[in-house]
């Protein structure tokens, strides 16, 4: 069973994505990020990552590919092979597991390099298996924006280490922690 929930984790969660269900979202703020909240960047940011998680939800498949950065298709073949992908595994998922609710926390701040910006948005995912075993998922996306914050793109945090080394050393991304009936694991 742990295999199985290390698969569903590393399909959808690095998206941070919920599979269609009973989901139940909200918005979490941190203290520390108070004072960027005013900036209209985080808050555009903010909105963009609540559409991603809906749209996944809604299996708007080609919505939520739209909003991925563009380098993470190309790791898998490209645009059609992720929509693809997305829907075989949300149609082969939907019995074996499924998402209760997630809380999306407000941004870190931004960091900036010569060409984006990039802010983490944690996240956690509760759902339960086939089996009645609850999981309880803590991760995060970063949100890339090539526009000064106008459009934001996203990738998980395990992608991310990946696609941009040189900026994940510059921002605070959160350890995934995925527990099973308690247990981490």
């Amino acid at each position: 069973m742990i295999k199985l929930v290390s698969i569903i984790c590393f399909v959808f969660l690095p998206f941070g994505c919920v599979l269609p269900g009973s989901a139940q979202s909200s918005l979490k703020p941190r203290a520390s990020d108070a004072v960027i909240q005013s900036d209209k960047r985080i808050v555009v940011l903010t909105n963009s990552a609540k559409e991603l998680l809906i749209a996944f939800e809604k299996r708007d498949f080609e919505k939520f590919a739209d909003m991925i950065s563009p380098i993470v298709p190309q790791t898998i073949g490209g645009r059609k092979n992720l929509i693809s992908a997305m829907k075989n595994l949300a149609e082969q998922n939907t019995t074996i597991f499924r998402y209760l609710e997630y809380t999306m926390e407000e941004p870190g701040p931004l960091v900036a390099n010569q060409e984006n910006l990039f802010a983490v948005v944690p996240f956690r995912l509760k759902g339960i298996t086939f089996k009645n075993h609850e999981v309880i998922t803590n991760s995060c996306f970063v949100g890339i924006s090539n526009d000064d914050g106008v459009i934001w793109k996203f990738a998980s945090c395990q992608r991310f280490n990946t696609l941009f080394p040189a900026v994940a050393s510059k921002l605070s991304l959160p350890k995934e922690t995925t527990a099973i009936d308690g247990t981490e694991q």
